[in-house]
């Protein structure tokens, strides 16, 4: 039961936190400001590193898919040989346990 609630709250406040906080927060830091200041900032130079490196990448696409697909398939195989194929361990502890709740008792008025 409690993990039932900590896969529900984390999936309801992630949804939330997307569907609000993400946005706002990507309309604020994206807004197009006018600069007066001749030398760009960190983010600037950043982003023409990462357009140079996109558009190397895209250059080379016939080369860069299939390495990716082989890195991915890889690591899933790698990653699948240390990981059990169970989700919780098998426990017998020769019990079981059973949760009900009464209905409330009637009162008569």
């Amino acid at each position: 039961m409690p993990l039932t609630l900590a896969v529900g709250f984390a999936m309801i406040s992630s949804y939330v936190l997307s569907s609000t906080f993400v946005p706002i927060l990507c309309v604020s830091l994206l807004k197009h400001k006018a600069h007066d200041v001749a030398k760009p900032g960190l983010f600037d130079r950043f982003l023409k590193v990462y357009g140079g490196a996109v558009g190397w990448f895209v250059r080379l696409r016939w080369l860069t898919v299939p390495i990716y697909l082989i890195a991915c398939g890889l690591v899933l195989w790698l990653l699948g040989m240390q990981v059990g194929t169970e989700l919780f361990p098998q426990i017998d502890s020769g019990e079981f346990v059973l949760r009900f709740r009464r209905r409330p008792a009637r009162t008569t008025s």
